[in-house]
């Protein structure tokens, strides 16, 4: 086990992901800290992780990944973002 500094919106999945090397070891990490697995860090929570694959976490570490999928885009403006789509829609 290590200790790891979360960061904001990020889920269990994706300290899994990045401090162990699969987004398999989440249930793993929710169970060691006593937490539901869809929760969402608020950033700064010291949480311990299991080690994992460590081939696998140094290949993620090397290529700078550092997964965030709870962000909050609230307050951001989007100016200039359009809505494009690849396919088709149909109604039948």
């Amino acid at each position: 086990m290590r200790t790891v500094t979360a960061r904001k919106g990020q889920s269990l999945i994706d300290l899994a992901l990045q401090h162990c090397g699969s987004a398999d070891w989440g249930e793993d990490v929710a169970k060691q800290n006593n937490l539901s697995p869809d929760y969402v860090c608020s950033g700064g929570e010291v949480l311990e992780v299991p080690d994992g694959v460590e081939a696998e976490r140094k290949r993620i570490a090397s290529a700078g990944v550092v997964p965030v999928t709870g962000l909050d885009v609230s307050g951001w403006t989007l100016q200039g973002v359009g809505l494009s789509m690849v396919g088709e829609m149909s109604v039948r």
